[in-house]
């Protein structure tokens, strides 16, 4: 693999360097790889030797970077694209670096830190993780568990608008009944499909009867039979007993939620 230095001649007018992550043992086909994906800007990112490592960068006027999700979703595209050929330190987005003098600088500042967050996820991979059940089959199991709800239900049913606030109370009921089922069942969750992770994070539902949101790190030769497992860990489930769930991976992701890589030059504090 060759790794393309940086010009030591480009001034603080020459063009500075957009860095999207950082690159261990890096892969001979990784500079491939990524010859077939656009950066930020519609450019090819290069790879810059670092001391057995290499920075995925581009050139880029060290001007504001407006946050568009145009630019979001390259920024996560080529980190994708790298990390299925290295293990990759994936750093914020809108970082931007003066120079590879100025990059060297920040890396050696956090030196100790960068290599305890490379060893976490070395060999390793962020899976996005979605369990939500139909709301019907939800709601039938709430009022299965509950037949004072149900009755009451039947008991409004054609009462009209004098009804009106008794209906928003037991919609109320209904609502806490929902969420204390879910909460319930995610812990359940969250107990079993745990182990089958080297960690994992809880995120809070979108919606009631969203199981389960988190994002999982797992050993990558896990990842095949992820799927299988989780649908095994599931099937106890008793949040809707007669309805079958949805059940969603995303991924694999640069891995965030497992680490955070803020770099600074020496001297300077963090924002």
């Amino acid at each position: 693999m060759t790794l393309r230095a940086h010009d030591p001649q480009a001034g603080p007018d020459g063009p500075g360097l957009y860095l999207y992550g950082l690159a261990s043992d890096p892969d001979p086909d990784l500079a491939a790889t990524l010859e077939g994906v656009d950066g930020l800007s519609g450019e090819r990112p290069a790879l810059l030797g670092l001391g057995g490592r290499a920075v995925i960068a581009s050139p880029h006027e060290c001007g504001e970077i407006l946050q568009t999700r145009r630019r979001m979703l390259a920024h996560t595209r080529v980190l994708e694209t790298a990390m299925s050929a290295a293990t990759v330190l994936p750093m914020r987005f809108g970082l931007v670096a003066s120079d590879m003098a100025d990059v060297e600088a920040m890396i050696a500042e956090h030196a100790a830190d960068i290599d305890t967050q490379l060893a976490r996820i070395e060999g390793q991979v962020e899976i996005g993780l979605r369990i939500r059940f139909p709301r019907e089959a939800a709601l039938a199991a709430l009022l299965a568990e509950r037949p004072e709800l149900a009755a009451e239900r039947d008991r409004l049913r054609g009462r009209g608008a004098g009804a009106h606030f008794e209906r928003i109370e037991l919609g109320r009921r209904v609502a806490e009944g929902l969420d204390r089922r879910r909460t319930e069942a995610q812990r359940q969750l969250a107990a079993r499909i745990g182990p089958l992770c080297t960690d994992h994070v809880l995120r809070t539902p979108e919606e009631d009867v969203e199981v389960l949101r988190a994002e999982c790190l797992l050993p990558a030769d896990a990842e095949p039979g992820f799927a299988a497992a989780v649908q095994e860990a599931v099937a106890p489930c008793v949040f809707a007993p007669d309805a079958e769930p949805a059940i969603r991976l995303v991924g694999p992701v640069p891995p965030y939620h497992f680490v955070d890589l803020v770099l600074k030059r020496p001297g300077v504090e963090a924002a």
